[in-house]
């Protein structure tokens, strides 16, 4: 029986948590078989967080909520 692959949220919490770049994000996820999509308005706000090497779960989840868009660490109450 073969594994499932991570989902892409699992995947961008361990490389949040981790602290790994904006290029080290896209290779790690590439290894899933996924990416940061550059038209999806939450994926530019997650990159935008790495890229700018701001690790605050917090921070990123209000501007998600802000945009009423699905948090990634559920930190701001719902």
């Amino acid at each position: 029986q073969y594994a499932t692959a991570p989902e892409k949220d699992t995947m961008l919490m361990i490389a949040f948590r981790m602290r790994l770049t904006y290029g080290e994000t896209s290779k790690f996820l590439a290894h899933a078989g996924l990416a940061l999509s550059p038209s999806n308005l939450r994926d530019l706000i997650i990159g935008d967080f790495i890229s700018r090497g701001d690790y605050q779960e917090v921070a990123l989840d209000m501007v998600l909520c802000n945009e009423q868009l699905k948090q990634l660490f559920g930190t701001v109450g719902e």
